[in-house]
């Protein structure tokens, strides 16, 4: 099978993992040691990352601010 056909077919997996989990359970937050008031979009994030726990799937998440960028940027193409 072709990388392009593994990414489709593994994209499909986990997109068809997510429809059958529309329906999960409410998520407690205190169970998993969260002791603030979460937000609902908040609480769907948190639900997205342990659905990605639970299938394997690896996700980064991160923000880098603008003027880190730039002098990343910068500092990488002067070499």
């Amino acid at each position: 099978m072709r990388y392009e056909q593994r990414l489709i077919t593994a994209a499909k997996i986990v997109l068809d993992r997510d429809n059958d989990a529309a329906g999960d359970q409410p998520l407690n937050c205190a169970e998993i040691g969260v002791t603030a008031t979460l937000k609902p979009h908040q609480v769907e994030g948190v639900k997205w990352l342990i659905r990605r726990y639970k299938t394997g799937v690896n996700v980064i998440l991160g923000t880098i601010s603008p003027s880190r960028w730039v002098a990343c940027h910068f500092s990488y193409r002067r070499g």
